[in-house]
């Protein structure tokens, strides 16, 4: 590592930030040559809390207190190893961090896509099971299926998209921002995920009406029940990890081919974390009985969202 020029500090601080603000463990941060000695003055080491710690975007939620309290732990150990002179600030805060009594259950992630210009703040649990939903986490696949999204953004462009079992709704959000749809309707069927969803938008939208953006509660097994079905025509279906429980194939599928059944073009992307093969395969066969023609995607690294790939994720497109 060697001192770099200011505007190379910038740029790197800008990539360091989203991993922050992303709550990306600390042991798997980039730190890139941010923490160098002859690039830590005290001018520096102001800048790198200004866009981290202290963002304003970061400070307005309710964000995770032990990923705050681990980062400027790790940026002050360094320093202190370097014999690098300290800015005050960064003990003040590390010590204010220390008196906070956040139980943290609940927090937000924030998902800063650089090379679009816009972020996504979505609110998180760490519980993986909530309220009897998993509906609350952020999972991987959501992740490789938004990032895998930003690296075809022409599959979408000008679409009407629909997305099953939305959960956080990270990846509708992602396509809305950044791939220019004609409209993305998100939808899961459990209604405190749908409440949470409608404040998601709040937080990430205002109260206004968005354009090109619907937020709906869809029960799988009431499909035929749905006005959704007569009212939305999608061009494309999106859906992740939504096939880990096998007592939901027969309503998911006859959802999927309700949809299908309205539009003659649409297709399917779907994102699957193996867990179980024997369980992926299960539902692959059903589709495969009900006429539907696979493709495997090649996933895409994760370049603008920040997520652990070393979890084994498939990536699928449907067509009939």
């Amino acid at each position: 590592m060697v001192k770099i020029s200011e505007n190379e500090f910038d740029r790197q601080l800008e990539i360091l930030e989203t991993q922050f603000l992303c709550c990306k463990p600390i042991e798997q941060i980039d730190w890139m040559d941010t923490l160098h000695p002859d690039n830590m003055s005290l001018v520096y080491q102001s800048k790198l809390i200004s866009r981290t710690l202290n963002s304003a975007e970061f400070k307005c939620r309710k964000t995770k207190l032990s990923h705050r309290l681990r980062f400027l732990r790790h940026i002050i150990d360094a320093l202190e190893r370097q014999n690098a002179d300290i800015e005050d600030s960064l003990y003040e805060i590390y010590t204010s961090l220390l008196q906070n009594s956040d139980n943290e259950k609940d927090f937000c992630k924030i998902f800063k896509l650089i090379a679009f210009h816009t972020s996504i703040c979505l609110p998180h649990s760490d519980e993986i099971i909530k309220h009897g939903s998993t509906g609350f986490f952020t999972w991987e696949a959501s992740c490789a299926l938004s990032e895998w999204a930003l690296g075809n953004v022409d599959k979408f462009r000008g679409k009407k998209i629909l997305e099953l079992g939305c959960g956080t709704g990270l990846c509708g959000f992602v396509i809305h921002r950044t791939c220019e749809p004609e409209h993305i309707c998100l939808t899961d069927g459990n209604q405190m995920v749908y409440d949470e969803l409608i404040k998601t938008r709040s937080i990430n939208y205002g109260d206004r009406p968005v354009n090109g953006l619907d937020v709906q509660l869809l029960d799988w097994y009431k499909i035929n029940e749905s006005p959704l079905v007569d009212s939305f025509i999608p061009d494309v279906i999106i859906a992740a990890d939504i096939i880990y429980d096998n007592t939901l194939f027969g309503p998911l599928s006859q959802t999927i081919q309700t949809f299908f059944d309205k539009s003659k073009n649409c297709k399917l992307y779907m994102a699957c974390t193996v867990r179980n093969e024997d369980t992926i395969n299960e539902f692959l066969s059903i589709l495969d009985v009900m006429k539907f023609q696979r493709s495997e995607e090649e996933p895409v690294p994760p370049t603008h969202i920040y997520y652990n790939n070393t979890t084994p994720i498939k990536i699928f497109s449907f067509v009939k």
